[in-house]
């Protein structure tokens, strides 16, 4: 499976784009033996300006990600790339 994004909540950590700190925020990543894991977290005004390219995001990701994709990695309350999926979160 290619990468996915899921709202972060109750945990702090740096903007990816623009290193302003954060709480409760959208990550993109990689669900891995059902769990998620975040390469890259933002800040809810980065995440404004990167929604036109969100797939481009995501493509960047699976293009340079050491991780194999996983047939045993479930989607379930992840939102897939819309270049590989519906978009639409299946939760």
């Amino acid at each position: 499976m290619g990468p996915v994004w899921r709202l972060i909540k109750g945990q702090k950590d740096m903007c990816h784009r623009c290193g302003k700190e954060i709480v409760d925020f959208p990550a993109v990543g990689r669900v891995v033996n059902y769990q998620f894991l975040a390469e890259e977290k933002y800040c809810w005004d980065c995440y404004r300006y990167l929604t036109p390219f969100v797939d481009e995001v995501a493509w960047w990701l699976d293009q340079t990600s050491t991780l194999g994709p996983n047939p045993n990695a479930s989607n379930h309350g992840y939102q897939l790339s819309r270049r590989l999926g519906s978009g639409r979160s299946s939760s």
